[in-house]
């Protein structure tokens, strides 16, 4: 227990030595809830709708981006090869990182929650299911940036991997942009994206219900870090031709996935109609997240953009 303890503040001293993990962890955050404040500021009581969303981008800066990046620069320099020669037992380590990584992060919210309120938000309808709820949002990426840490090779790698999450999320899986405002297609893609249910879960404890009122997407964001997947091949859908640039990174992603998740990892070409046909069959494919599409900015913002009638 002491060494836990130790390797506890070891972690906490070497987060606040990481500049790159304290812009993502803190500076980050806040500009989002700066810009949505300005973008909302005609709003009644500012903030108060768009909390989930915020909190949520918290997380996400903390979990998928500072936590990898501090993992892989630390293994870069060696630290963790000396923390394997200490008598510690792996799990100890493995449980104090997520703690550590979860105070962070918690710390992140509050700073965030305690700048909402200076700005006028109303205090959350529901504080103590909010820290629940909370809790649970934040378990669940950390476990998603422990596998992103285990994938990438070095910091330039975590922040692709990172992108590749943290991105379609913000843009298509309900964190930086409502759902309602989203076309329909991408209300369906939505639902394979764990952030869409930590934002209902946290804007509930908010201003809504609390936790009675959001089981379901509790349970479905805490799921991302729990279920037993994956347990048969994965299918990546590309909406253009073989060889591209897209195929490129889409061979190299296979494989690393192939390594990780030990099953195997299948591309397939759905090329027409700037990537509409791989989306389309994407959208229509079972929700089970054996589906995935890897896809640029046209067909996530640009055909959305251009074109009032999509699939």
């Amino acid at each position: 227990m002491n060494g836990l303890r130790e390797h506890l503040g070891q972690s906490l001293r070497l987060h606040f030595r990481n500049r790159m993990a304290l812009l993502y962890g803190y500076l980050f955050p806040l500009i989002f809830l700066v810009a949505f404040w300005v973008l909302y500021r005609h709003e009644k009581i500012p903030l108060i709708r768009h909390m989930g969303e915020l909190l949520t981008v918290s997380v996400l800066g903390g979990a998928c981006f500072g936590l990898p990046t501090t993992l892989v620069s630390e293994r870069e320099r060696g630290v963790w090869r000396r923390y394997r020669l200490t008598p510690l037992p792996t799990w100890a380590f493995v449980v104090s990182t997520a703690l550590a990584r979860y105070v962070i992060i918690l710390s992140a919210g509050a700073l965030q929650l305690g700048l909402a309120l200076s700005l006028g938000m109303p205090l959350p309808a529901h504080p103590l299911d909010l820290w629940v709820a909370f809790t649970v949002v934040s378990f669940a990426f950390i476990g998603l940036g422990l596998v992103l840490a285990m994938m990438a090779d070095n910091v330039p790698a975590v922040q692709a991997l990172g992108q590749c999450i943290f991105l379609p999320m913000l843009i298509i899986g309900g964190v930086a942009v409502q759902l309602a405002s989203l076309p329909t297609w991408a209300q369906h893609v939505s639902a394979f994206f764990p952030g869409r249910y930590a934002v209902e879960a946290l804007q509930a404890c908010v201003s809504g219900g609390g936790l009675g009122s959001i089981g379901f997407c509790l349970l479905a964001a805490g799921s991302s870090a729990l279920a037993a997947f994956p347990d048969k091949p994965i299918r990546v859908v590309i909406g253009f031709p073989a060889g591209g640039p897209l195929d490129q990174h889409a061979r190299l992603l296979a494989d690393r996935l192939q390594a990780v998740l030990g099953q195997p990892v299948l591309i397939d070409y759905k090329s027409g109609a700037g990537g509409t046909v791989g989306a389309q069959d994407v959208m229509k494919s079972a929700p089970d997240g054996y589906t995935l599409m890897l896809a640029n900015t046209g067909v996530m913002v640009i055909n959305p953009a251009l074109y009032t009638l999509l699939p």
